[in-house]
């Protein structure tokens, strides 16, 4: 024992010196990555996990290799619809740039250089229509009972419908729905008729033959297949779109000239009128039988030239009196109108002055009768515009301030491209200055 004893003791001691040598390698192995262990035992102890130093040997992607998805290029009415809603804007605050963007652009619209529509028998502008899906077709009736048909993209194919004589003035016009070489009119010949651009005899759907009775408004409603035509006695005569009579007898709807009818949309089975008895009235064409069947009326101080349906909305009514008011109604309630002074007062020479909608915005455009007893007396003729919701005047349209006669008539085509006036013996054409 005491002489393996010594040695027992030095083997000891060699082993306890080797592991002493192997854990200080190991720790000068451990000491660079000793920074980041504890940045990584740092970290798992804040998110409850412990680090290891398999996880810490894991490379993290450079940010460069991540590619973000690419940006969406917006139009500016998108780009300000976001800015608004970034910014908690309201509704009507996008509502109110759009319009206002538009009315630049209608400010700036000019006459071209281009033929304008004009009669082969000279003759006082008393209709204007624009096809309500093609909008290079414009339909324009005279004093003498012609129409020509203008075509903005062709001007050389334009074509005509014969002169009918004096006291037979085109009232209203409507195009065929599935033929655009075909109209519905009603004149003041005492007919309503369809006529075609491409020749032949018109048909006749009814005659009043009678002097003291002829047509003075009119309007189609596709859906139900119904033509309805108004008279100067206040009474409204109903066909289908071959001629046949849907009613036996014509419904009386106001107590003076029936000056105007529109439906509020295609597939609607609503109705509206406008009269000389300075009334405008809503009506339900499947609940008629007489003069007080009507679903609204809406009272007026003067008699009415026009009641139009807004193309935008379908919920706003503008009305033109036949002396210095335009009124805006707003459906469902169609109370406290917007009243908007104007001066357009009715003239027996003059074609009664119209107030139109632009087809995208509910912007009003009208022609101006200037008048020394107006208390905004503006002497400046051409065609104003007002924004439909504010009732604010927005300016003149530039080119029409180059016409020299009063525009009783002024309608936009279904896009807006092109505004079309009605002034004395001709019509003008007057839309956006093209860029080369």
């Amino acid at each position: 024992m005491d002489e393996a004893g010594p040695s027992s003791r030095g083997r000891r001691r060699r082993r306890e010196l080797a592991n002493d040598d192997d854990e200080a390698t190991a720790e000068r192995r451990r000491a660079p990555n000793s920074v980041s262990t504890k940045k990584k035992s740092d970290a798992g102890k804040k998110s409850g996990k412990k680090g290891s130093k398999k996880s810490s040997d894991v490379k993290k992607p450079a940010v460069s290799s991540i590619k973000a998805a690419p940006k969406r290029k917006d139009n500016l009415v998108q780009c300000l619809n976001n800015s608004l809603l970034r910014d908690g804007s309201s509704d009507q605050q996008l509502g109110k740039l759009k319009r206002q963007l538009l009315a630049r652009e209608v400010l700036g619209f000019t006459l071209p250089t281009l033929p304008m529509p004009e009669f082969n028998e000279s003759a006082r502008v008393t209709c204007i229509q624009w096809h309500p899906t093609r909008p290079n077709l414009l339909a324009v009736g005279s004093k003498n009972g012609e129409i020509v048909l203008w075509n903005a993209w062709d001007t050389k194919k334009t074509a005509h419908t014969p002169p009918t004589g004096s006291g037979s003035a085109v009232a209203a016009i409507k195009f065929h729905p599935d033929t655009a070489t075909q109209v519905y009119t009603a004149t003041l010949l005492s007919k309503v008729m369809l006529q075609n651009f491409e020749g032949g005899d018109p048909q006749v759907f009814w005659d009043t033959e009678s002097e003291r009775v002829w047509f003075t408004s009119l309007d189609i409603l596709h859906e139900r297949k119904m033509l309805l035509a108004g008279d100067n006695m206040g009474c409204v005569y109903a066909f289908n779109t071959t001629g046949e009579l849907m009613w036996p007898e014509p419904v009386r709807f106001h107590k003076g000239k029936v000056k105007y009818m529109e439906f509020v949309g295609q597939g609607s089975d609503l109705l509206i009128t406008a009269s000389v008895d300075h009334t405008v009235r809503i009506w339900d064409v499947r609940k008629l039988g007489g003069v007080k069947d009507f679903l609204i009326e809406l009272p007026h101080t003067q008699g009415e030239n026009s009641a139009f349906v807004s193309p935008s909305d379908r919920t706003s009514l503008l009305t033109t009196d036949q002396k210095n008011e335009l009124r805006v109604y707003r459906g469902p309630a169609w109370r406290e109108p917007l009243i908007i002074p104007h001066p357009h007062r009715q003239f027996q020479h003059l074609t009664p002055i119209q107030a139109s909608w632009h087809p995208m915005e509910n912007l009003i455009v009208v022609g101006r009768y200037p008048d020394k007893n107006f208390c905004a007396n503006d002497t400046v003729r051409g065609i104003d515009l007002f924004d439909g919701i504010t009732g604010e005047s927005l300016g003149k349209v530039e080119g029409s301030l180059n016409i020299t006669g009063i525009c009783s008539l002024a309608a936009f085509s279904c896009t807006g491209e092109i505004l079309a006036t009605g002034t004395g013996f001709h019509s003008m054409i007057l839309q956006a200055v093209v860029e080369e």
